[in-house]
């Protein structure tokens, strides 16, 4: 931001087009919910509703490790985990901790804005994108992870 200086907290006002606002879009946050390399759905899913919300999901059955879907035919993540919650084992968590972990797949491992996944160079599917700005905009803490 510039004209910001020094350490202390201030609020800004940031563009009305902005794809920031708020914590969950701060570069720390979107690294502590990736692996490093790549961004997860799944572990930024996860973090939110135990970090964030307060409803963690259960813990993952004794197999869970064990069972990989057929994601034959899907190329992209959102395509892949839609396979996984077709495991009726899965199901019931995934469709909990998928989608708010797909509200922040717009921004890759260290927390820059993109449209494109670095490989395949696939485009995003931004189904999430208006109800984001929205959110931004209106301040709505229901709304963040819509």
């Amino acid at each position: 931001m510039p004209l910001v200086k020094g350490a202390g907290l201030r609020r800004v006002d940031l563009p009305a087009d902005s794809v920031r606002g708020g914590l969950l879009t701060q570069a720390s946050i979107l690294k502590v919910t990736a692996n490093g390399a790549n961004t997860s759905p799944v572990l930024r899913g996860a973090w939110l509703l135990e970090r964030v919300i307060g409803t963690p999901a259960p813990p993952p059955p004794p197999n869970a490790g064990g069972i990989e879907p057929d994601t034959r035919g899907a190329t992209t993540i959102r395509e892949q985990l839609a396979k996984h919650q077709s495991v009726k084992t899965c199901a019931g968590c995934h469709q909990k901790i998928d989608p708010p972990g797909f509200v922040l797949e717009a921004f890759d491992p260290i927390g820059r804005y993109r449209d494109y996944y670095r490989r395949p160079n696939r485009p995003l599917q931004h189904r999430h994108r208006s109800a984001r700005r929205a959110c931004v905009t209106s301040g709505s803490r229901s709304c963040a992870l819509s």
